[in-house]
């Protein structure tokens, strides 16, 4: 007598349980009565005018922008991480790398408030 024949294979049956767990998890944890963070109001000046330097910085197709496009994204995202976690001094310096020329070869200080100067 012959077995019913299996469509997935025992690994593929795995990982799509593995999977499914995982989505329930975070469905689960996402769903939940946790307190939702929110944007520091002490970042609001710095995060628009970097904000605005990124449009910029986005907008120039020479090739060291470009090469450096994915660390600029990368570090706008991490100061608003910083900022919904009330972690002002560590979203202080991606803000201030944003701002301060590193990547446009330009310092754009018409847009860096003032308290991102650091008292200069």
């Amino acid at each position: 007598m012959t077995s019913l024949p299996t469509f997935f294979p025992a690994r593929t049956r795995l990982t799509l349980w593995i999977a499914a767990a995982a989505g329930a998890s975070l469905l689960a944890w996402s769903l939940s009565d946790r307190p939702k963070p929110i944007f520091d109001a002490r970042c609001d000046t710095w995060d628009s005018a970097a904000a605005a330097a990124v449009a910029e910085l986005v907008a120039d197709r020479s090739p060291a922008v470009d090469q450096r496009l994915g660390d600029i994204v990368f570090r706008l995202r991490r100061a608003r991480a910083y900022c919904r976690f009330g972690l002002v001094g560590l979203a202080q310096l991606d803000y201030r790398a944003l701002l301060d020329g590193r990547y446009a070869g330009t310092r754009l200080s018409s847009a860096r408030p003032a308290s991102a100067q650091g008292g200069r």
